[in-house]
């Protein structure tokens, strides 16, 4: 029987503080407690805390961890004209601004991690690292808190939803109708659309533009994704697409994978479909991920491709489970068969998302794509498309795609808006796209500024203890 998930208790942290207080292994505390020796370990590492001893800075000996290296004389020469190496006075940490105790690495880096048991801690001078029940209880509860506050939406998403609601408030209609008229512009249920609309979240909806408004307060319930078909996976699990391909041996021909590629959330994303024979990539930029986008960027594929051409490669269409696909009935109108992946498994569909790791190489994960346009999406998977790989035994998508199915197929790539590029020519950097280099340009040096601020807020504090 599978275990519930759940969070540690104050109980559970309390018995892994005096199972370390008195030197049990973690093994033992683990039994104790209920949990595995992992959920131990993975406890322990993310709550321990250090705290500077006193002896390390004004003990009799120097335990700097830089003692060995250090090569700076006199710092202490204002106050007792001392002129030695500082490296081996004892009286170093005192004065030196550039003191960095040395950490006890015996219970540090191996079990049981902190210091709470060891013998030595009155005489030893160095950093010293220790597990609190109620320390780790207390930054526990503030990280889960933190994790789960707010609406599991974006600004531009809610922005999108208020005018939706708005419009149809003001002609009289409930929120359920429409929900019901606008079913494939929500990435999420109704009753979610509810809370959000009761929680003041909607900047022109208002909870009394509702024709018959409950005064009631609504109960809270965790937003769910939302499905345009919530019977969509039946016929068409994965175990259902291993089983076609092993009735027909030639089906492999015709599978083609389909994901999206996101930039910035809440913008515009890319949807992408990999035919697996040849590793020929397609995309369609969408305003939104949701399956009205998705429909159409299948369509958009269908109208470059023919009737004929277009079943042999993409009549198996294999996608995740995300709601941008959860309306397959539109989809398998255009002759296609639609199968999902198994829950948590993006593996099952590794060949896209191999892909994929060659289009970040330009469009690097974290930029925003709401500036770019279809010409910079085929500009990129040309790109993409021309690079010669190992394999394909050195041929390019352009040029497998060409000896698998015939020019014709090459030609109907061209209709998408894909050329091929001359192999010295690719070029699988930002630079392709000049918004895209100006994001990454602008997150470096933002990194940059960040870990200067960081330093000299390090400084200051040194400055001021009088380190």
């Amino acid at each position: 029987m599978k275990k519930e998930r759940k969070h540690l208790s104050l109980s559970q942290r309390i018995i892994i503080e005096n199972g370390l207080r008195v030197g049990k292994k973690i093994r033992e505390i683990a039994r104790e407690a209920g949990v595995s020796r992992s959920t131990v370990v993975r406890e322990i590492k993310a709550y321990r805390y250090d705290k500077l001893e006193w002896s390390c800075r004004f003990g009799g000996q120097n335990w700097c961890a830089k003692r060995h290296t250090c090569g700076v004389f006199g710092v202490c020469a204002g106050g007792r004209g001392c002129s030695g190496k500082c490296g081996q006075c004892r009286l170093c940490n005192r004065y030196c601004a550039e003191f960095v105790p040395e950490r006890c690495r015996e219970h540090y880096h191996a079990a049981p991690y902190v210091c709470n048991n060891c013998a030595y801690v009155d005489r030893c001078a160095r950093m010293h690292t220790y597990y609190s029940a109620e320390r780790a209880d207390k930054l526990a509860r503030e990280a889960w808190g933190d994790a789960h506050a707010g609406a599991i939406v974006t600004r531009d998403e809610l922005r999108r939803y208020d005018a939706l609601i708005k419009g149809g408030l003001s002609k009289g209609q409930s929120l359920y109708a429409v929900y019901l008229a606008n079913r494939v512009l929500f990435n999420c249920d109704v009753r979610t659309l509810y809370n959000y609309l009761n929680d003041g979240r909607f900047a022109n909806a208002r909870r009394g533009d509702q024709p018959r408004a409950c005064m009631i307060r609504p109960r809270k319930k965790k937003a769910k994704e939302h499905k345009v078909d919530r019977d969509c996976l039946k016929g068409r699990l994965f175990e259902d697409f291993v089983g076609l391909l092993e009735s027909d041996p030639d089906a492999i021909g015709r599978v083609s994978e389909m994901d999206t590629l996101e930039g910035r959330r809440g913008g515009k994303v890319i949807a992408t479909f990999f035919n697996v024979q040849t590793m020929m990539m397609f995309g369609v930029l969408c305003d939104h991920k949701d399956a009205w986008s998705a429909n159409d960027a299948v369509a958009t594929v269908h109208a470059a491709f023919l009737d004929v051409q277009f079943p042999m490669v993409f009549g198996i269409l294999l996608g995740d489970r995300g709601s941008e696909f959860s309306d397959p009935t539109a989809i398998e109108a255009f002759g296609t068969k639609v199968f999902y992946c198994d829950a948590g498994k993006p593996g099952q569909k590794g060949c896209i998302e191999r892909n994929h790791h060659e289009m970040r190489r330009i469009l690097v994960k974290g930029v925003s794509f709401d500036n770019l346009t279809q010409e910079d999406v085929n500009l990129v998977l040309s790109h993409v498309n021309s690079y010669h790989r190992l394999e394909l035994g050195g041929m390019s998508a352009f040029e497998m795609m060409r000896f698998c199915y015939g020019e014709e197929f090459v030609a109907s790539a061209r209709e998408l808006g894909l050329v091929e590029v001359p192999a010295e020519k690719v070029n699988l950097t930002p630079a392709l796209i000049p918004d895209i280099a100006e994001q990454v340009i602008a997150r470096a040096r933002k990194l940059v500024d960040e870990e200067e601020a960081a330093r000299r807020a390090v400084e200051e504090l040194r400055r001021k203890r009088g380190w």
